[in-house]
């Protein structure tokens, strides 16, 4: 006969197949307070994103926009008025 110790006893049978030890140590690999990237995302990545793709908005707006409205409001009634429900919430 077998005798478990008592972590093992206490884990979940999951807990036991994926760490069959008992202890936890091992399952985090970052100290407390410590970062998994230390690094982090470079400065002003997603601020870049977002303000190239607004630019290339504004550009196509200034060409397609009036006409792009129109036709999605003759096109699309329900579509334009959920965009114009969306902008009027949201300011």
């Amino acid at each position: 006969m077998v005798v478990n110790s008592a972590a093992s006893l206490s884990l979940r049978y999951s807990e036991r197949l994926i760490n069959p030890c008992g202890t936890i140590g091992n399952l985090r690999p970052f100290q407390p307070g410590q970062s998994g990237n230390p690094g982090g995302k470079p400065v002003g990545s997603r601020n870049q994103l977002h303000g190239d793709f607004l630019t290339a908005l504004c550009a196509d707006f200034e060409v397609h926009g009036v006409k792009a409205i129109e036709r999605c409001r003759e096109e699309f009634p329900v579509k334009y008025l959920e965009v114009v429900l969306r902008i009027v919430i949201w300011r």
